[in-house]
């Protein structure tokens, strides 16, 4: 339970910070997207991630990406994956979604194991 308080009041902080800067979050912009994995290989995994961060800035991708990895609590020890203060228009209208996967397979995926992906709304 105490992880999942901290999940909460991590993905509120997330939501909110970018938005605070402009205005009040709303419904449209409270969507947050968060994949998990169990990494395999740490720095082949980074190296890779950094890598597929590249592929976003190169083609324009707008949404905002957070990384971190777990340090304590059941779910500790897996990287996550996140994009948030956005909208579900926003994450159906992503950049070339086919190519953004097949680049992340290509880079990443082969260091760890994907294990969920949670959208939260605000």
């Amino acid at each position: 339970m105490r992880g999942l308080k901290a999940a909460t009041a991590l993905a509120a902080a997330v939501l909110t910070a970018p938005a605070s800067a402009r205005a009040p979050v709303t419904q449209n912009e409270g969507i947050a997207q968060f994949y998990s994995y169990r990494l395999a290989d740490r720095a082949a995994f980074e190296a890779g991630y950094r890598e597929h961060l590249g592929w976003h800035a190169r083609n324009g991708d707008p949404l905002v990406w957070y990384a971190w990895t777990v340090q304590t609590g059941p779910r500790r020890g897996l990287f996550i994956d996140a994009t948030a203060g956005t909208s579900f228009t926003a994450l159906d209208r992503r950049v070339k979604p086919a190519e953004d996967g097949a680049d992340f397979r290509r880079t990443a995926a082969p260091h760890a194991v994907a294990l969920d992906v949670e959208t939260w709304e605000l």
